[in-house]
């Protein structure tokens, strides 16, 4: 006798004693009679590895689509975070020789319309404005040399805020006011200069401009960004700027 035939014959004989207990329709019928393909009996694992890979894969894609949404409002307020912790010290109001102007705003004709509509809105809100900026077009005295007018601002102001453009670049005033105040940054060491780059200007064309460059490479420089949900953090680094000094070795791109 086959001792393996014999083993499934027994198995075999167990398996009519067998009967379904659900469905009702098949209750106490025996197994043997039950065609399980037809009933659709089969493994739910495959289903519920592909529920659970979509349902990762959903999450995935909806944290980075959120992280890129709102990257702007993370960044704002991990700059408001690190702001409470940097070395910057608060300029005080009880200075020995206190200051007519919080900043000079040295900026080509052309940009006009950048500091009246977004510029001056922002700083000189409130009643009194927030910030005191001196304007050429606006705060010069008339009948003065427009040279003796440039030098008496800039050193009747805490800071001074270039604009820089292409017109910028292009203008003798412009740089005249620049290297004005570049003067007082690295040769009287005050902590005056705040650049902002209102365009993008290739590498190339920056290069002859030494003082520029060499401003850019020791200081913090601003540049108005396109994505208007980026601009509270700009204007949020710009007024931390106005409001403090700081150290002239620190060296930070914004």
């Amino acid at each position: 006798m086959n001792v393996t035939t014999g083993v499934q014959g027994v198995y075999f004989e167990a398996y009519k004693n067998y009967t379904c207990a659900s469905p009702k329709s098949l209750r106490n019928k025996p197994l043997i009679d039950i065609n399980f393909d037809r009933l659709g009996c089969k493994s739910r694992l495959n289903f519920y590895m592909a529920t659970g890979s979509s349902c990762t894969i959903l999450i995935l894609m909806m944290t980075i689509t959120l992280t890129y949404r709102y990257r702007w409002y993370g960044r704002y307020a991990m700059f408001l975070l690190r702001a409470k912790f940097n070395k910057y010290e608060l300029i005080r109001e009880e200075e020995e020789n206190p200051k007519t102007y919080d900043a000079f705003v040295a900026h080509n004709s052309h940009d006009s319309a950048w500091v009246i509509h977004q510029l001056l809105p922002q700083l000189e809100r409130g009643d009194p404005p927030e910030f005191r900026l001196c304007l050429g077009d606006r705060d010069f005295p008339a009948g003065a040399p427009i040279v003796d007018n440039i030098a008496e601002s800039i050193y009747e102001s805490r800071k001074t805020i270039c604009v820089i453009t292409r017109n910028f670049l292009e203008s003798d005033w412009c740089r005249f006011e620049m290297q004005m105040a570049t003067y007082r940054l690295f040769e009287e060491h005050v902590d005056c200069l705040i650049v902002v780059f209102l365009e993008q200007i290739p590498a190339q064309r920056l290069a002859r401009y030494h003082s520029l460059r060499r401003v850019m490479c020791r200081n913090t420089y601003l540049e108005w960004p396109e994505d208007p949900e980026a601009r509270d953090l700009f204007w949020e680094r710009l007024r931390v700027a106005l409001r403090t000094h700081r150290p002239l070795d620190h060296e930070v791109n914004a």
